[in-house]
């Protein structure tokens, strides 16, 4: 029984590593580190894993979050007392770590600001330490870090531009993208959603979801393009169909708020990247 468990969770292990895999490519490709990663992993354990306990019916304590969840009641205790919410937790993790928390330092304290409240360009080092710089700030936030390092970090992020010792912070760096928060809100909803339907069809012995896939190898790239022109024409009139159908279906329900409501997410992808990503 121990070595099917086993060989039950080894294979879970391996599916979820699989599926990780384009998550952490995304997440340092914004400067989000392991650390970071671990802060945010362990934040979701706790939520999940007080979740399950309430829909059990059982007492939420801070040894039962930690037996179910595998953290420390030390940490557990913290989670319980002082709830915030996913805005202040994010806020408080981009400010504390990596070298995104000298970008913080660098656009909220004012020694840095300008008489508009914008980041001042930093020199890269100076002998004078009354003298603002960039190598001044680094080791004000990171003491076990090179000034270099950051630097490279930075420019591999594209938030700063480095130009005869002086170095800049680009408007990215704290204007927020509109067209990022877009893209970081359609990705968050349909992703949770699929992650959900797959993760409960895994779960159940008879898959509640509808769930398929379409898989073909030996394409040339004009099949492809041709394939991805079918799909947005034919994806397109799949969404707009559907959302008709509910539309109409939901129109002739009871507008009583207290009639239970559902609802529906249908989702239309294409990937004609590396299938080994």
């Amino acid at each position: 029984m121990q070595k099917k468990t086993e060989n039950r969770n080894s294979k879970v292990t391996i599916a979820v590593v699989r599926v990780l895999r384009p998550m952490i490519r995304l997440l340092l490709h914004f400067g989000i580190s392991f650390k970071d990663f671990t802060e945010i992993i362990k934040r979701v354990f706790l939520e999940e894993s007080r979740i399950l306990l309430l829909g059990e019916n059982a007492e939420v304590t801070s040894s039962a979050l930690s037996i179910v969840s595998g953290i420390h009641r030390k940490e557990t205790s913290p989670f319980l007392k002082n709830p915030i919410s996913d805005s202040e937790f994010a806020e408080s993790l981009s400010r504390g770590s990596g070298a995104l928390a000298v970008v913080s330092e660098w656009i909220s304290n004012p020694d840095y600001l300008n008489s508009d409240n914008k980041p001042q360009p930093l020199l890269y080092s100076h002998s004078d330490k009354n003298t603002k710089s960039f190598t001044a700030l680094s080791e004000r936030i990171m003491k076990d870090v090179r000034a270099k390092t950051i630097l490279d970090e930075l420019i591999r992020l594209d938030l700063v531009q480095y130009d005869v010792d002086t170095v800049t912070l680009k408007q990215d760096a704290f204007v927020p993208q509109k067209d990022l928060n877009e893209k970081l809100d359609f990705f968050a909803k349909n992703l949770s959603e699929h992650m959900q339907a797959a993760a409960t069809n895994v779960r159940s012995k008879k898959p509640p979801y509808f769930e398929r896939s379409a898989f073909h190898d030996g394409l040339s790239e004009e099949d492809i393009k041709q394939i991805d022109s079918h799909v947005r024409q034919k994806g397109m009139d799949l969404l707009k169909d559907i959302y008709n159908m509910a539309k109409e279906l939901a129109a002739k329900n009871p507008k009583d708020t207290k009639s239970k409501k559902g609802h529906i997410t249908l989702g239309v992808f294409l990937n004609h990247g590396d299938k080994n990503k």
